[in-house]
């Protein structure tokens, strides 16, 4: 334990995380391999060479990020083109048409009746969808959690319909149990009523918990320089973002928003100072180019009205 935690505060997390991703990905409408469904949109990386690199070291904030995505083809495709496939949800697929571009096979080929028709390592929109909602529910009662008035956001999710049991409200009407006499009842004396504190803290665990045991991540023994550590190692996108997650609710992380890219970054903590309102080097440039050009034509609109007073 003492090792993964010196190792947290020079890396950032415990784990040791490298993705490869397709410069372009596109949506295709195929069928499942074997599957009587009939076909759905499928995103797919275009053929070509992939990039090797290590996503969360420069995108701290990446879970965040993930969970704000519009529910489009073309927010799922842009996240992917920059960060890559999920990785967990990938299905063979058959496309239904001959894609107007070089989608990646997988170099296998369909056997049996159709034999020869080439199969393509494809993730479905719903599957997207579904994983962005799982991610956006947690983030949104763990920025609760982390607010000002805690107990004032909680009460668009937290209810109390009685002394004995507790509900979990998301997504519009839809709810579920977190604790009554039939449902977990061993949470209850931990819980005082009206308090929405705790109920939240247990639902947002086992949210994230429901996560990170369906999601593969391996401990493994890695080079550190001259020595072998034990480092996690997630086996796929998404399974990385929900592990980042849990660590910024272990370490309590603070966030915030660039104000040049728009993405979200950790500050404090060793990364970046509590007041930065840039992720980098090269946002703050921007942001001191913008504020340069507003400043030049500022003086612009101010001599022009000087001119023309003097007239």
């Amino acid at each position: 334990m003492t090792q993964l935690q010196t190792r947290d505060m020079r890396h950032g997390q415990p784990f040791e995380f490298a993705w490869r991703a397709a410069d372009d990905h596109q949506w295709i409408e195929a069928n499942a391999l074997d599957s009587a469904h009939k076909p759905r949109a499928y995103l797919v990386p275009v053929a070509g060479m992939l990039k090797g690199y290590k996503p969360l070291e420069s995108a701290t904030g990446l879970f965040r990020d993930f969970s704000q995505l519009e529910r489009t083809e073309d927010a799922f495709r842009g996240f992917a083109n920059k960060y890559g496939m999920l990785g967990a949800g990938s299905s063979l697929v058959i496309p239904t048409s001959s894609p107007q571009f070089a989608v990646a096979s997988t170099g296998i080929t369909r056997q049996g009746k159709k034999k020869g028709e080439p199969l393509v390592l494809g993730e479905s929109f719903d599957f997207w969808a579904e994983q962005v909602s799982a991610m956006n529910r947690a983030v949104q009662l763990w920025a609760a959690l982390s607010s000002a008035t805690p107990q004032d956001k909680l009460r668009n999710f937290i209810e109390w319909r009685d002394e004995g049991s507790v509900i979990y409200r998301h997504s519009g009407e839809a709810w579920e149990w977190i604790a009554t006499k039939f449902h977990h009842p061993e949470l209850l004396p931990r819980l005082q009523y009206p308090d929405l504190l705790q109920p939240a803290w247990y639902q947002l665990q086992n949210l994230v918990n429901q996560q990170l045991e369906k999601l593969a991540s391996c401990p493994q023994l890695l080079w550190e320089r001259t020595k072998l550590l034990l480092f996690i190692r997630p086996q796929s996108l998404i399974a990385a973002m929900w592990l980042q997650f849990a660590l910024a609710i272990d370490g309590e992380r603070q966030y915030r928003r660039c104000e040049g890219c728009g993405r979200w970054f950790e500050i404090g903590g060793g990364r970046m100072r509590t007041d930065s309102q840039t992720c980098g080097q090269t946002c703050r440039q921007r942001k001191h180019r913008e504020r340069q050009k507003k400043a030049a034509h500022k003086t612009r609109r101010g001599n022009i009205h000087g001119s023309r007073k003097t007239r």
